[in-house]
């Protein structure tokens, strides 16, 4: 988990993070290895970072906002996404002069439930390569195979509960 001072180098960062995975990946593509793939969530808001515990102490960051994280970060499998991130998120991060350009490929999703929270939210989307998806529908189907079962199709993004 990341915890950035400001919303826009959230979105820097992660957006540097899945440049550096594509080219690794492209590096592994070559020695004939599996990619790797990573979904990420990214909410912006209030926490309690510090250590945590009676008998042991740990680090840790706790909240609403790491909890909207982590959902997201689940939706993004459903979502097809490399990235998402809330609406509050793009919202803080609007009045910096480099937002439009590190947020022009997100697509915007309205009305996304997430478990725990009763208002739906905007969620945007910076969806996975072609390539990325079939890999995605490969391991489904390698999986329904092994298992015997069908797996469940998305639904409709907007309608997608993590």
């Amino acid at each position: 988990m990341g915890n950035f001072t400001s919303p826009l180098l959230g979105i820097f960062e992660t957006a540097f993070t899945q440049q550096t995975l594509a080219t690794w990946n492209a590096e592994r593509r070559t020695a004939g290895e599996e990619e790797i793939r990573v979904g990420i969530g990214i909410h912006f808001g209030e926490v309690v970072l510090g250590n945590i515990g009676a008998n042991r102490l740990e680090y840790t960051v706790i909240g609403n906002a790491v909890n909207v994280a982590a959902r997201l970060e689940k939706l993004t499998r459903t979502m097809n996404a490399q990235i998402l991130a809330s609406d509050a998120l793009f919202q803080a991060a609007a009045d910096h002069p480099d937002a439009a350009s590190l947020s022009a490929d997100f697509v915007a999703h309205e009305d996304c439930v997430l478990r725990g929270l009763n208002d739906p939210m905007t969620l945007w989307a910076l969806t996975r390569s072609d390539a990325d998806t079939q890999s995605i529908q490969d391991e489904a189907n390698q999986g329904e195979a092994k298992q015997g079962q069908p797996q469940a199709e998305p639904s409709d993004p907007s309608q997608a509960r993590a």
